[in-house]
């Protein structure tokens, strides 16, 4: 089951627990979850930026569903890339 897409609408990352018995068995205790939403003056302070003709940009390490709800919280709008599929590498961005 892929819990993601879920706690991506409130930009959460999940995590699994297990126990690990052998190097073929292991057992799954829980399932750890993060919130880490952006500070509470980020949308102020990107508006104020935006007015004075900064153009700004989200880079982030998080799972592309978790960028676009943050960008949604913050008013960014929806174009979130990645460099899946664009034949860049992260190097060259």
């Amino acid at each position: 089951m892929n819990f993601l897409p879920s706690y991506a609408a409130f930009a959460a990352a999940a995590a699994s627990a297990a126990s690990c018995f052998s190097i073929y068995r292991f057992e799954m205790l829980g399932l750890l979850t993060f919130l880490d939403p952006p500070r509470p003056d980020t949308k102020d302070t990107i508006h104020k930026a935006i007015a004075y003709g900064v153009g700004v940009k989200m880079i982030t390490g998080d799972h592309r569903l978790i960028a676009q709800e943050t960008a949604r919280q913050l008013d960014m709008g929806d174009d979130v890339r990645t460099v899946e599929g664009t034949g860049e590498s992260e190097r060259e961005l």
